[in-house]
């Protein structure tokens, strides 16, 4: 049995057993195959389910369907963990996916808060912000205190916020 990703299942020959796997392309991060779901399960056509094993099913297609929403949606626009998790709440996926979704998604490098939290404290710098209002703003956005202090650290090293605050007063 193969389960798409519209959901529907396809059934193979009578006898044979195969795996459930969903299968999004992931271009705009170069994942190839890091992004592939399998889903492990034996079934076969006859093959009598259980709820307690029809319930498991579902789970499993929650987390890769949760997955390939968090990949289409970090495709889209890059985000924090926390701005993720959001995303991933609104959508109505419980607690358990969303970590497992996270974690997964933070193992397969489309997560990478500390590169994200850099590239917005450069922006924020360059906006005139300094160090303290940047570190505010990024963990307002879900960054982890180590990410944001990691990307102060980085960004602001060679930053004249005296001279940033001059050149702004005389703008």
């Amino acid at each position: 049995i193969t389960l798409r990703r519209d959901g529907d299942v396809d059934e193979g020959v009578a006898g044979e057993q195969d795996q459930h796997v969903v299968e999004e392309p992931h271009a705009g991060h170069g994942l190839g195959n890091a992004g592939t779901v399998e889903i492990d399960a034996d079934l076969h056509v006859g093959l009598e389910l259980t709820p307690a094993r029809c319930e498991e099913l579902e789970r499993q297609r929650d987390s890769a369907a949760a997955l390939s929403y968090a990949i289409r949606s970090l495709d889209f626009r890059m985000a924090s963990r926390g701005q993720l998790r959001d995303r991933l709440v609104r959508k109505g996926h419980d607690e358990r996916t969303i970590e497992q979704t996270l974690d997964r998604c933070a193992e397969i490098g489309a997560l990478n808060a500390r590169v994200l939290a850099a590239t917005r404290a450069r922006r924020f710098r360059d906006g005139g912000h300094a160090a303290f209002s940047t570190q505010q703003r990024l963990r307002r956005q879900g960054f982890a205190d180590a990410d944001a202090a990691s990307a102060i650290d980085e960004v602001y090293a060679d930053f004249d916020e005296e001279a940033e605050a001059r050149r702004l007063l005389a703008a």
